[in-house]
């Protein structure tokens, strides 16, 4: 299912939106910003894809265990020599407070 094209009703609708996301974990980008904030939405689609963090409410993502599941998740990056690092708490945290969001 798709929450793109769907009325605010439906991207308010907590049933239809965990449905939309077990499908594709990136339809979070379109739900409403009430079910953006909700916990028990941002836990299932960290869980289904970590990428979609940027898609949750800066209120949740500053919910101690949102933020603790978030820095468990291993973000490798490549150095300029072309070697692999983890971010580091602090680098998350920063990723997460300088994230030019659009919502």
């Amino acid at each position: 299912m798709s929450l793109e094209f769907a009325s605010d009703e439906l991207r308010n609708d907590k049933r239809i939106v965990l449905s939309a996301i077990q499908e594709y974990p990136h339809a979070l980008a379109y739900a409403s910003g009430h079910l953006k904030n909700d916990k028990e939405i941002a836990l299932f689609v960290i869980d289904k894809d970590s990428d979609t963090f940027k898609y949750l409410g800066q209120t949740i993502k500053n919910d101690p265990e949102i933020k603790s599941k978030l820095q468990n998740i291993t973000a490798p990056r490549i150095t300029d020599n072309g070697h692999l690092f983890e971010l580091s708490e602090d680098e998350l945290n920063e990723a997460f407070d300088d994230a030019d969001l659009p919502f």
